[in-house]
């Protein structure tokens, strides 16, 4: 699963997802990926939000490592 699709599974509106910026270091095996989006929370209002994770070199999601409200 790559991480826009987890993203998106856990927002309370995933069509309102809209991305900011994406960053990424490589660590050799992996990739540490933090990317930074826009999208509405449980009341309406427009949040913004950051995910990092650990993924593999496809993009697949390893571990969540940790998320900014």
């Amino acid at each position: 699963m790559n991480l826009v699709r987890y993203i998106k599974q856990s927002m309370n509106d995933p069509k309102s997802y809209d991305h900011m910026k994406t960053v990424f270091w490589d660590m050799g095996d992996f990739l540490v990926v933090k990317t930074t989006f826009r999208g509405k929370n449980a009341f309406g209002g427009l949040v913004i939000n950051a995910v990092q994770a650990k993924v593999d070199i496809n993009g697949n999601v390893l571990e969540i490592t940790n998320t900014q409200p």
